[in-house]
């Protein structure tokens, strides 16, 4: 799924100013004859075209101007593209600004964007590492001049066709890729166009201090940069939700490393990378820490064998370095460490008795008190916290330091061993219920900071029209709901006033309208977000792609209730009561029907079972902290401490077949 461009407060323009400007083989500017169109976004339409006066290819931009739109936006990227001049960023010619629009001259490129051979699985691991480095330095460039881009995104970069570039060319990074769209970009010294509060980018690789309308360094275009080549390099956008919403909440909070990710890639790339996403914008480096790791990774070769080959299983990941070191240089040099250790082991079975155990050095470590107040103090938090199976797993795991024996004992010992296996196992018949509902609190509660509450349970009681291959769940008790569509048609969801909000085609494909007020509505649990003026049930659907599966998933404020307020229907908190009966209006090719189902109030399930079960757990824990600490109390009474002598010597008062080394 694509994440929406967020840009406050301007607003996308409507459709119908596309259309109204010039069409193919028109003669704009005077100079400019237009060609083939070659996309369309919120803020104009992009042609090819063939510059007349210097008989060349160029890329023209028309972005429609309103009454009393003063063009903002591509003011901001004239003049950012006008201090810049870079191989690896597309070169702004011209921009010239008329009555209805203004126009943008840029260079044309031959090529495909990242985000289509990201899609595609394209790209080989050089050519990433490649174009990384590129986007580095036209990073470097720009800030070096004052520009910050703000939206970095595989969608504003350009892979130029390799047939077509000149080596020459390719190596100066402009036959590599070229950034493009500085029409977010911020400039040093240009107040107007830096207004505080204004907020610009793509979700999915928006730094966290930009979507927070703080102030923007360089930073967020490094961490929007790592993003970037994270996805190229895993396939994956760790940030990307399956909702607008979901994506949100995951903006700001650590991400999965990329090394587990992608398990061969190289160790300084894989640091660089994840330093560079820390949601701390001084924590991340610079931009120059990140080109130099991925110089470093070209020069050490692509990662073997091939781009996210997983064949490998981890044991032989595990084996291979293994392997490597044990296999000596040369024979002679394994031959000499074999009679050297030999003569050591000969020489110590003369210097003591066989019956008589040789002194071991101290073990050294923490104190056992202070590993033991550790996992008392987690337990206590984890309680606290309402994860009580948290607790115990705890205990259980750090148990054994307690009947570990001090030393190395004989064969007679306390059985000290015996207790590190039957400790853990004896508390997992305690652990795991209360593991099991500590979960269970958290999964009927996922949501509780928007005010969901695991008293509410949407259930379906009918699904019309009955059609083979058409499938529809509640998720999450009251949350969302998932239809699956098998069906061979086409399945239609309406929004809350009857306009077409989402559709699951016959191929899969899985497309929302963005001019649906529900795709704004569902992005809050509560429809606190202000619906843009052009999203209405009237509007033409603006039908946008956002997954393949023949899966969709989505909020619905009619499924659940929506006041953090008891419903009047609730009477008695501990009886299960209905509060609503709801209707999800669905269409099936032509064929009308509906979701119907019903919501209830279900009471709270008492805690007191949980207190039972840490309680029992603790007394376990106990009993056996006091049955190995008799034990040990038993077998090391009257074995006194030595007395310094040789390490080889018997112990005073003690005689060989009982004593222990200390």
């Amino acid at each position: 799924m694509e994440s929406p461009t967020i840009a406050h407060p301007r607003r996308p323009r409507a459709r119908e100013a596309w259309n109204a400007g010039p069409g193919a083989n028109a003669l704009v500017l005077d100079r400019y004859r237009l060609r083939e169109r070659l996309g369309a976004g919120g803020f104009g339409v992009v042609w090819s075209a063939r510059d007349e006066t210097l008989d060349r290819d160029v890329a023209v931009k028309r972005i429609p101007l309103t009454p009393g739109d003063d063009g903002e936006r591509a003011t901001r990227e004239a003049l950012a593209s006008a201090r810049l001049a870079h191989p690896a960023i597309v070169a702004l010619y011209e921009a010239c600004p008329t009555d209805d629009a203004f126009y943008l001259i840029s260079e044309l490129v031959d090529g495909d964007t990242l985000a289509e051979l990201i899609a595609e699985d394209a790209l080989a691991d050089s050519e990433i590492l490649q174009i990384g480095v590129a986007l580095c330095s036209a990073l470097a460039h720009a800030h070096e001049r004052g520009v910050i881009h703000r939206d970095v995104k595989p969608q504003n970069v350009l892979v130029p066709h390799a047939a077509d570039v000149p080596q020459p060319v390719a190596e100066a990074f402009g036959g590599v890729a070229k950034l493009t769209d500085f029409g977010g970009a911020q400039l040093s010294g240009q107040d107007v166009l830096t207004r505080t509060g204004d907020v610009l980018g793509t979700l999915a690789y928006m730094a966290p201090e930009q979507s927070e309308g703080r102030e923007v360094r360089e930073e967020a275009d490094l961490y929007s940069l790592a993003l970037v080549l994270y996805e190229a390099l895993s396939g994956v956008n760790p940030v990307r939700g399956a909702t607008p919403a979901e994506t949100v909440r995951r903006i700001g909070r650590p991400l999965t490393p990329l090394a587990r990710t992608r398990r061969n890639t190289p160790r300084r790339l894989a640091t660089a990378l994840d330093r560079a996403l820390d949601p701390s914008p001084n924590a991340r480096g610079t931009l120059d820490d990140l080109r130099d790791a991925l110089e470093q990774a070209l020069a050490d070769g692509p990662a073997a064998p091939t781009r996210r080959m997983r064949s490998r299983s981890r044991e032989a990941t595990r084996e291979l370095p293994q392997s490597l070191d044990m296999e000596p240089a040369e024979g002679e040099h394994r031959m000499a460490l074999t009679d050297e250790h030999l003569d050591r082991l000969h020489g110590l079975s003369h210097a003591a008795p066989a019956a008589t155990p040789v002194r071991r050095p101290a073990r050294r470590g923490l104190p056992r008190l202070l590993w033991l107040a550790g996992a008392l103090a987690i337990a206590v938090w984890q309680v606290s916290a309402g994860r009580a199976g948290v607790a115990l797993f705890a205990l259980a795991a750090l148990l054994p330091i307690a009947a570990m024996p001090i030393g190395r004992r004989d064969r007679a010992g306390t059985g000290g061993w015996l207790a590190c296996v039957l400790a853990p196992a004896s508390l997992l018949t305690t652990a795991m219920p209360a593991l099991a509902a500590t979960t269970s609190d958290q999964q009927q509660n996922p949501l509780n900071d928007q005010g969901s509450s695991p008293n509410y349970r949407s259930l379906i009681t009918s699904i019309s029209p009955k059609v083979a291959g058409l499938d529809v769940q509640v998720l999450q008790f009251s949350d969302r709901l998932q239809l699956q569509n098998r069906t061979g048609r086409t399945v239609t969801i309406e929004g809350y006033e009857g306009e077409p909000y989402a559709r699951v085609q016959a191929n899969g494909t899985v497309e929302v309208n963005k001019h649906s007020p529900a795709y704004y509505l569902n992005q809050s649990f509560y429809g606190n977000v202000t619906v843009p003026s052009f999203a209405t049930a009237k509007a033409t659907p603006l039908w946008s792609v956002v997954d393949r599966t023949g899966q969709f998933e989505w909020h619905d404020h009619r499924i659940h209730w929506m006041s953090p307020v008891l419903p009047p229907q609730v009477k008695d908190k501990g009886k299960r009561t209905l509060i609503f009966d709801w209707h999800v209006p669905i269409a099936v090719a032509a064929q009308h029907g509906t979701v119907a189902g019903q919501l209830f109030w279900t009471p709270e399930s008492s805690s007191a079972p949980v207190a039972a079960i840490v309680v029992g757990g603790a007394i376990v824990v106990l009993g056996l902290l006091l049955v190995v600490a008799t034990r040990r109390r038993r077998t090391t009474r009257g074995a006194p401490p030595s007395d310094g002598g040789d390490a080889g010597g018997e112990l005073p008062g003690a005689s060989t077949g009982t004593r222990e080394a200390w």
